[in-house]
């Protein structure tokens, strides 16, 4: 394993796994970019922080398993399993995700997420059923 791939991999065990979010800045750089969220990048340390509090406060990562991590010069790229519980229920979400992640000077400086929100959030009972299916068709989502 290299240095990068630990350091992701420590990140997602200290920052997100445990909820540490003061360590978050032992992590990423002050100017990080961090992409794939909420379909917009977040240009700062503090917007990730803002947007993972907002995710903390509604569910509890429970597992994350990597199952492949490649390593090429200064990028981290990782492929996985995530398991989320809403926080106040039993409803948990099983999903894949995918990440690339670019470290310099021993911080994130860029990081790229990306997993089915829409499946995630079907699965908590957020969004209707076949959410993406209705919007492909044409038909309007009414929430009542």
């Amino acid at each position: 394993m290299t240095e990068q791939e630990k350091l992701v991999r420590d990140f997602i065990d200290i920052v997100l796994s445990r909820e540490n979010r003061a360590a978050a800045e032992d992590y990423f750089a002050t100017d990080a970019q961090i992409v794939g969220l909420e379909g917009v990048a977040h240009s700062s340390r503090f917007e990730f922080l803002r947007f993972l509090s907002m995710i903390q406060s509604q569910f509890a990562f429970v597992r994350f398993e990597i199952m492949q991590a490649i390593c090429d010069g200064t990028w981290v790229s990782l492929m996985g399993q995530l398991v989320v519980t809403e926080r106040g229920s039993t409803r948990t979400s099983d999903e894949r995700f995918q990440s690339s992640v670019r470290i310099e000077d021993g911080r994130i400086v860029e990081a790229h997420f990306f997993t089915d929100f829409i499946n995630f959030f079907e699965s908590m009972g957020r969004l209707p059923p076949r959410t993406l299916d209705r919007c492909l068709t044409g038909e309007r989502l009414r929430f009542s």
